[in-house]
């Protein structure tokens, strides 16, 4: 079987209308990129290779875009390349290769923005070892320690290594028959100061010299460790998905009985279902989440909420009953103006607004409408109203009151979650808020007998999770 048939072998490349190859210039990768400009012909799906200059190695790192440019052009290969310009786009706290890493994600989310659409990128055999070692070091489970797989999808973006069983030697074999006897070497995978070009280097040479069996006994290894995570992996799932069949998916009687093994795995679903990225939780918060349950669990109902943190401003919130995410805003006060008559819809941060006319007639019993929809005597409400952040100081006069309150009094009556108070928009008019959605209403243009027409302004939450038990 030669290599061709190997990768068919383990891809349907039905699934797929256009791929794209992640592009280097490296052996690995110009030879994944000459096996599948052999396949889109057979196979006829649309093939583009993709090189990200990431501005590290100064004019190496240009002399590669060149050459890459030049080989895709000379066999006429559609062509994208993209500098990153890695050092000046890094977060705080990331390390070069993670913001490198992270720059490259969401340039291939733009990439692969369109439907039917995969990566491949160019890891073989030799990298599933590495990867492994690696791993184990960093104290990876079962997923971690294979996380090269043919197969993956990361924030949305379907990922494939076609090349995961085929041996480094194979593939400069291949590239030596394709007459291909040159190729770009990134200079800095000869610095082992580097933990991956170390192993490569320096450690894995010598334990395959002293113990010839070694690499084949491995990848077997990896094989078996790889079928046990996956078996765990599918039961996770559809623990998650019995879970998020009821009102909250975090609730502490379902959580608590779970194995670390299934919870972990079920914290990854849940916080990239809520937040639309992939965080992989490591033991350390697993066993925090662990404690933190079990304190309020057994403590009287003054616990307070705990905030247990995950990435730059995002947390896992811990309740009382519950666990819920909490994403921190700087936006105090921020400030929409919403012409509801030339835009009907609108979006603010995660909620939709909507404006419509009716007639007061189609109005039968006020006091039953659903709490996400306010009516208000349309000849009262100017044609502009605002939309805000809620601040501390805001105050407001309810409906059937003779003085103000504040509306961090309504949200403690109506049990809204302290997480989603930064966000949760205030509806005003004429500089008074007049609403605040799903609680209360001002006093402020009321439906009366004399009216004849009526602003119903109905409000959506967007966010996956419950934003509070609307009664």
């Amino acid at each position: 079987m030669n290599l061709i048939e190997k990768i068919e072998k383990n891809m349907d490349f039905t699934l797929y209308d256009e791929i794209y190859i992640g592009f280097s210039g490296g052996a690995d990768s110009t030879a994944l990129l000459l096996m599948f400009e052999e396949l889109s012909k057979k196979h006829s799906f649309k093939l583009t290779a993709v090189h990200f200059e990431h501005g590290l190695r100064g004019e190496e790192s240009l002399t590669d875009a060149q050459w890459c440019r030049n080989f895709a052009a000379t066999r006429n290969i559609t062509y994208l390349e993209y500098s990153l310009d890695t050092l000046n786009n890094m977060n705080p706290g990331e390390g070069t290769e993670e913001a490198a890493r992270r720059l490259r994600l969401e340039k291939w989310q733009e990439i692969t923005a369109k439907q039917s659409s995969a990566v491949a990128l160019g890891h073989h055999a030799g990298d599933k070892i590495e990867n492994l070692f690696i791993r184990l070091l960093r104290g990876s489970n079962c997923s971690g320690l294979t996380s090269l797989r043919y197969f993956s999808e990361v924030n949305g973006i379907i990922f494939l290594r076609p090349l995961l069983d085929i041996t480094k030697t194979e593939i400069l074999s291949y590239l030596e028959t394709s007459a291909i006897r040159d190729w770009r070497n990134d200079s800095t995978n000869e610095h082992n100061d580097y933990r991956r070009n170390f192993l490569r280097n320096k450690i894995l040479p010598q334990l395959f010299e002293f113990v010839p069996a070694a690499e084949k006994a491995i990848s077997a290894s990896y094989c078996a460790i790889e079928d046990d995570a996956r078996f765990i992996e599918n039961e996770a799932k559809i623990t998650y998905d019995k879970l998020k069949q009821k009102k909250y998916i975090s609730a502490y009687h379902d959580l608590l009985p779970l194995p670390n093994s299934l919870l972990i795995r079920i914290l990854r679903y849940w916080i990239a279902d809520e937040l639309g990225y992939d965080f992989v939780p490591n033991k350390a918060l697993v066993e925090r989440l662990n404690e933190e349950i079990k304190l309020c669990t057994t403590t009287s109902e003054n616990y307070e909420r705990k905030l247990v943190p995950l990435k730059n401003d995002t947390f896992i919130c811990i309740h009382k009953d519950r666990v819920s995410l909490y994403q921190k805003k700087e936006i105090p006060g921020e400030i929409m103006e919403w012409n509801w008559k030339n835009q009907p819809e609108i979006m603010f941060f995660e909620y939709t607004f909507k404006a419509s006319i009716i007639n007061k007639k189609q109005l039968i019993n006020l006091a039953e409408h659903p709490k996400s929809i306010e009516y208000f005597d349309i000849n009262q409400i100017p044609e502009k109203l605002v939309l805000k952040t809620w601040e501390n100081a805001d105050k407001f006069m309810p409906f059937g009151s003779l003085q103000e309150v504040k509306v961090s009094k309504v949200f403690q009556n109506e049990k809204l979650p302290r997480e989603k108070r930064e966000i949760f928009p205030l509806v005003l008019a004429n500089n008074s808020i007049i609403w605040i959605p799903e609680m209360r209403r001002s006093s402020s243009a009321p439906v009366t007998d004399k009216t004849s027409e009526v602003l119903a302004l109905e409000f959506i939450c967007m966010v996956g999770t419950v934003l509070r038990t609307v009664r």
